[in-house]
Parts: C-alpha cells; sequence; structure tokens
C-alpha cells in the first residue's frame, strides 16, 4: 500500500486592475462558445485565484444577468453593430447588461476596460461607436423597438428569454393564453421548497434555523428555506437533513398508495433529483425497494447513504433504460418512473438551461423516455401501478406519451395532472 500525501495547490491572488472583468469576459465566452454549462464555467475559470466573496458575487451577478437577458442582448447588438465576432459580442453584452441591469462595476470602469479589449482584439468598433450604444438603451423600459411586432414570436422571444420553437410548442400544447402565463412565470424565481429527512433528522430541529427555515402554510410536512446563501451551502442541506423537493410532489406522493408488503422499483434519470428520499418518506425503511439510477453522481451519493440511512432492504444498480431487467430480481408492484427529460423547470434557476438545450435532441429524449416506460411496464406485475414524473412542460413527453402508451397496452390511466409554474404549486411537473 502506498500512502501518498497530495500537497493542496495554492491559490492565486487576484491583484491587476480590471482582472474581475477579465474573469467575467472569459466565463461568459466559455458558455456562449464553448457551450459550458453555468456554474461549470464559473468553477473552470475561477478555481485557480483566491477570490472574495463580492467579487464572485459580482461575477455571477454580472453575467448571469446576461443570460437572462441574452436574447435582448443579441438583438439590441446587432442593431447598433450588425455581425460581429463572440468575443465583440461578450464584451458589448457584459457592458450593457451591467450599465442596465446588474449595476455590479462602475460604469466608466467597465466602458474603460471594454474599449481597451475591443482595441486588443483589433476591432473596428470605436469608442464612440460603443458610449452611442449604451446611451441608446439607457431606458430599460423601452428596449424592444418598433420594428418588432408587439407578441410576436420574435418579440416574445427577447422578452422572455426563450427560444421561438419552445414558445411555439408551449401555444399548440397549451393555447396562447397559457403559453404567455408560463412565460412570464419563468421570469420569477421558484420558491424553495425543502422536505426534512426524517431518517436523519425532524422538524422540530431544522426549524430552530428561524434564520433560514420556515413552515409551509397550505401543505403540511414542508418546509420554505428563506436563507441568503445557497441551499446546498446550508449545514442541514450538507448533512442531508433536508432535501430539495416541491408542492407538486408532495401532491402526487400523497395521492398514491403503495403496497408496503410488496417490492416496489424507483428509477431516477435526471441526476440530482431525490425521488428516492421522497418515495422512502412515504414507504419507511422496511419496504424492499430497488433503486436504479441512470447517473454516476447520484450512484456514488445514494450508496453512501443506504447504510447511514439504515436501509437494508434497498439495493442501488447504476442502469439505463434498457438495462432495467438485468437489475430486477421479480415483478414489483409500484414502478416509480423519473426518466432524464426536457427538464424545463430548470428554466428558472439555470439562466443558461435554454440557451444549451438543442431542439434536435427532443426525439432522442422522447425516445428515451418511451423506452423506459416500457421496460417499467415489464417489470411491474399484473395489477401493480407505474407512477410516470417528468419535470417539463412539453405534451410530447407528458400527455401525448401517456395517452399513446395506454392505448397500445391493456393498462388504465388513473390519474393524470400538468402542474404550471403559476398555479399554486408553483412547479413544471407532469
Amino acid at each position: 500500500m502506498a500512502n501518498i500525501n497530495k500537497k493542496p495547490v495554492k491559490k492565486k491572488e487576484i491583484k491587476r486592475k480590471n482582472f474581475e472583468l477579465e474573469l467575467m469576459d472569459e466565463i461568459l465566452l466559455k458558455i456562449i462558445k464553448d457551450d459550458y454549462p453555468f456554474r461549470v464555467a464559473i468553477n473552470n475559470v475561477t478555481k485557480p485565484y483566491e477570490i472574495e466573496a463580492y467579487i464572485r458575487s459580482n461575477i455571477t451577478t454580472t453575467v448571469g444577468a446576461e443570460l437572462r437577458h441574452h436574447y435582448l442582448c443579441e438583438y439590441l447588438i446587432k442593431k447598433s453593430f450588425g455581425e460581429i465576432s463572440v468575443e465583440e459580442f461578450a464584451l458589448l453584452a457584459l457592458l450593457f447588461v451591467n450599465a442596465a441591469f446588474s449595476r455590479k462595476i462602475d460604469k466608466d470602469e467597465m466602458l474603460n476596460f471594454v474599449n481597451n479589449q475591443l482595441k486588443k482584439l483589433e476591432s473596428a468598433i470605436t469608442p464612440k461607436q460603443v458610449e452611442e450604444f449604451l446611451a441608446s438603451n439607457s431606458e430599460t423600459s423601452h428596449l424592444i423597438g418598433d420594428d418588432i411586432e408587439q407578441n410576436s414570436l420574435e418579440y416574445l422571444k427577447i422578452r422572455f428569454n426563450t427560444p421561438t420553437w419552445v414558445i411555439k410548442m408551449w401555444q399548440k400544447h397549451f393555447g396562447n393564453n397559457l403559453a404567455y402565463k408560463i412565460l412570464k412565470a419563468n421570469t420569477t424565481q421558484p420558491q424553495t421548497i425543502v422536505r426534512v429527512n426524517v431518517l436523519s433528522s425532524n422538524e422540530e430541529e431544522i426549524l430552530q434555523d428561524k434564520d433560514n427555515f420556515e413552515k409551509v402554510e397550505d401543505m403540511e410536512g414542508l418546509l420554505r428555506y428563506k436563507g441568503k446563501e445557497q441551499l446546498r451551502h446550508n449545514r442541514h442541506s450538507q448533512l442531508f437533513d433536508i432535501f430539495p423537493t416541491s408542492k407538486a410532489m408532495k401532491y402526487l406522493l400523497d395521492r398514491v398508495e403503495v403496497d408496503f408488503m410488496k417490492p416496489i422499483a424507483v428509477y431516477q434519470g435526471s441526476f440530482g433529483e431525490n425521488l428516492f428520499l421522497e418515495v422512502m418518506m412515504k414507504v419507511g425503511r422496511d419496504v424492499k425497494m430497488d433503486l436504479l439510477l441512470e447517473t454516476e453522481k447520484d450512484y456514488q451519493n445514494i450508496n453512501k447513504n443506504i447504510e447511514k440511512f439504515g436501509l437494508k432492504k434497498s439495493n442501488v444498480y447504476l442502469t439505463n433504460p434498457s438495462t432495467i431487467l438485468s437489475c430486477l430480481s421479480e415483478p414489483v408492484s409500484t414502478f416509480f418512473v423519473l426518466p432524464r427529460s426536457t427538464n424545463m423547470q430548470f428554466m428558472r434557476t439555470s439562466p443558461d438551461y435554454m440557451l444549451h438545450f438543442k431542439s434536435e435532441t427532443l426525439d432522442e429524449i422522447i425516445a428515451g423516455e418511451k423506452l423506459l416506460l416500457k421496460e417499467a411496464y415489464e417489470n411491474t406485475e399484473e395489477g401493480g401501478q407505474i407512477i410516470y414524473i417528468v419535470t417539463t412542460l412539453s405534451h410530447k413527453e407528458g400527455h401525448s406519451l401517456i395517452k399513446e402508451f395506454v392505448k397500445n397496452t391493456p393498462d388504465t390511466l388513473v390519474e393524470e395532472k400538468q402542474f404550471l409554474p403559476f398555479d399554486k404549486y408553483d412547479s413544471s411537473m407532469y
């Protein structure tokens, strides 16, 4: 056995002027040019440096503001400068969103930085043009001009920062009125709802932390997180004494009846979900349960906690829709199915979500959902039940998919419900 002590990597201190702005620019380019996810880009760029909390906040807020107004930035910049390089675009977009929305950096400091960087790029854009661009877009309530017809697809795309193909799909599936309400609701942050993991803690203990947690008035058993730091940094979350959930998930599980004397299965295809814990809260430790996970990270996290939570009758498998059969030793009475989906609920919390999602991948995702449903059906005993859950706003993955499935089997659809981000459940789950 070799005992190797890894030396900690010493982080570099930020000393030179404008380095904060250089980091912002580099992060935004990684996102819009290299297709990095928001958090991954931030961590990748900032990891080597010792960054103070307020600087990290400035970076996150300003880059996040660009991503939440990305189509507006594209419209305004193209209107003023025509076709330009992605490097020029990133600089001008950060300049605009800082002045109009985030306001974290001194306007003149940002202006000087952008002009200097454009000069290094040997850009044809002059300082005078940049100043005129800022001046002409200083009135944030009238940014979309008369050249865009109000309530057209292009107008809705720019105003609500949503791709036109998504808007067209929602208009087709839900009608223009509900589609507009969905677009509007997606510009607001959802409440952070958590559930106490009764396998390791209790509600009274968590509620002692009054600065961070309070009861949800209209739904028993749920708490609202009101802390200023991100939930994942809260000590209760790190100890797994609480986990994120939603009112929609609580509504669903309250309505499901499970035979506690028979085995059940939970398939979790979307990373970071806590369906297995939700089900465990309902059925208890002693029910025989097979946990089928599609991501390595979920597999490692749950395996780590199996012993901690005393889940002696639970088996954990790393699998995919085509290999379920090899994992299960017998048909189950209840099969919870949470496939990898378009996860459109993340549009409210991940500012770059729709920037990375490509419509071409939709068919592949739906094919996976259909295959998973078929495999779950073949591994559920006669008279058993399948609970199918997708965290999205697409009939192709929800209503239409289930309608087709039931039509081709002797099964009966007991109940279905599409939650919407503007209803009391504050969710995009089907």
